[in-house]
């Protein structure tokens, strides 16, 4: 269940929002995306999606992002709908934008953290997706030029590993026979 800020506020100071500079929504995307880029070394890829999910965001909200309230985002967050992933990137997106702006970017935009009410959805593990036997019998055959990869492919197919577990998986792992 979600709670409403309403139901908190009598047992929390409520921090005020504090506009240094008037920014609109596009500037203040801007801002955090190059933030993200320059800082933590976003991957465009990266970058794009979130400048779509933070514009979709900006539109659905009745007020700037700078003016945004809990009570703005908890609306905001029970119209979501989709996927558990696609909900939760997006929670994430809103989550990293006001942490943001309310510690990192300098004037400070916010003096409080308005998504601190947002969940984060559960995410059901994903079931496994194998590869199918022709699919299987092609890539082997491929590999046979290449050692290594006959054993990451063996490996996968005889072991069940999936792509992500092979990943990390060394030569010196392996015992050769």
């Amino acid at each position: 269940m979600l709670p409403t800020p309403r139901s908190v506020v009598n047992t929390r100071t409520v921090l005020s929002v504090v506009q240094t500079q008037s920014l609109d929504n596009e500037s203040v995307i801007r801002r955090y995306l190059r933030y993200r880029t320059e800082v933590d070394g976003w991957a465009k890829k990266t970058t794009d999606v979130r400048a779509v999910q933070l514009e979709q965001v900006a539109r659905q909200l009745p007020v700037d992002l700078t003016a945004v309230t809990e009570d703005h985002l908890v609306d905001w967050y029970r119209t979501r709908t989709g996927t558990p992933e696609t909900r939760a990137s997006y929670v994430s997106a809103v989550h990293g934008l006001y942490v943001w702006m309310s510690v990192y970017e300098g004037p400070r935009n916010r003096t409080d953290y308005p998504a601190a009410f947002l969940p984060r959805p559960n995410i059901p593990p994903a079931p496994p997706r194998p590869i199918r036997d022709k699919d299987y019998d092609f890539a082997l055959a491929c590999a046979l030029a290449r050692p290594e990869m006959y054993v990451w492919f063996g490996l996968m197919g005889c072991s069940g590993l999936r792509a992500c577990e092979i990943a990390w998986v060394h030569v010196g792992d392996v015992d050769q026979l």
